[in-house]
């Protein structure tokens, strides 16, 4: 047998392995190319920037829509509007805020995942506290145009009660949540 079909079978069985290992089907890595990458981390820059500049239509559209199935939109925009002063009274205003290059690339019922870190720094009476956080980025067009869903240091467990769809083999490293920079 030459080596070629040799790897063809290992590669197979090593897929088929992690598949049954993991209980789910449809969900398996892939490698991205940059260009669905690079979307992926502007889409999610253009949210932080809609919500410092109170432009909360645009920062709803890239909220996944699965999230909010049977929530009334009208007021889901009212509680993001009224959640944002107290951001405000407790951290200060955004000062700047950066989106990493996203990881842990996963296709799984028909959609593409990934997870995002996020960082905002806040200003408040001359102190800086910078938030950290990670984005889970879920495409439904193969990495055209991205949804989000923050994750605040909840478990992927927790985070699938509110979104069933998302893979069991994204991988959420712990972060910081808060930290002070003064």
């Amino acid at each position: 047998m030459n080596k070629f079909f040799i790897k063809i079978i290992f590669l197979l069985l090593f897929v088929t392995s992690s598949i049954l290992a993991n209980g789910q089907s449809d969900s398996i890595f892939v490698t991205m190319d940059s260009t669905v990458a690079l979307n992926a981390k502007n889409q999610a820059e253009k949210i932080l920037h809609a919500l410092a500049d109170d432009d909360y239509e645009s920062f709803f559209k890239f909220l996944n829509p699965e999230t909010f199935v049977n929530e009334d939109r009208n007021k889901l925009l009212d509680d993001i509007k009224e959640a944002k002063p107290l951001l405000e009274s407790l951290y200060g205003n955004i000062d700047s805020y950066t989106i990493g290059y996203p990881f842990s690339f996963v296709k799984s019922n028909n959609e593409l995942q990934c997870v995002l870190e996020e960082n905002v720094i806040y200003i408040k009476a001359a102190k800086k506290i910078q938030h950290n956080n990670l984005l889970i980025g879920i495409s439904k067009d193969n990495g055209k145009t991205w949804f989000f869903m923050e994750t605040q240091g909840m478990s992927l467990d927790i985070l699938r009660q509110m979104d069933p769809t998302l893979s069991n083999n994204l991988k959420l490293p712990k972060v910081e949540v808060y930290q002070n920079l003064y």
